[in-house]
């Protein structure tokens, strides 16, 4: 069985998770709690939205 992630410990790991540097085990405890929690999926969301929008500007300004 696995144990409970709380909402500061999927703050900490949301980056890695989005990169796919996580172990399964921790991917598995990171979805898990994504299925519980609005406010860490909503978290979620808007740190992906930042990151595509990051990538467009730096486009924009030849970054890339």
């Amino acid at each position: 069985m696995s144990r409970q992630m709380d909402c500061q410990e999927l703050v900490e790991l949301v980056t890695d998770y989005l990169e796919g540097a996580l172990a399964e085990a921790r991917v598995l405890e990171v979805e898990g709690h994504l299925q519980e929690c609005v406010d860490c999926l909503r978290y979620l969301g808007q740190i992906q939205l930042t990151a595509r929008l990051l990538s467009q500007v730096s486009e924009d300004v030849g970054l890339t």
